[in-house]
């Protein structure tokens, strides 16, 4: 399982496990996170970024495509068809609402 939280959180988890007298916790605790820092590399950062912008793009010319074979279809062009149209979440797409805003 993994657990996300900001340093601010993991700070009060250790505080908590502190007053408990939960010493072996609180050190398996601060392995995982030196474990986690070691193993944040440039070159994984740099994967992680491609992979964003990759999956942006494909999002992006999704709905660009379902918004051109709607026009050609005289269908009505909102968040909600253009979701079901791309089969892209309709959080994705009012996400990147300027792009139907921009092509009606």
């Amino acid at each position: 399982m993994r657990l996300t939280m900001t340093l601010e959180e993991f700070n009060k988890v250790i505080n908590v496990l502190a007053n408990s007298n939960e010493e072996e916790l609180i050190q398996m605790m601060i392995n995982k996170k030196i474990h986690y820092e070691k193993s944040l590399t440039t070159k994984k950062f740099l994967a992680t970024e491609n992979a964003q912008k990759a999956k942006i793009e494909k999002a992006k010319k999704s709905i660009l495509s379902s918004i051109e074979i709607m026009q050609i279809n005289n269908d009505k062009i909102n968040v909600n068809t253009v979701s079901k149209h791309s089969g892209l979440a309709y959080n994705t797409v009012k996400k990147y609402k300027y792009l139907i805003t921009n092509r009606i």
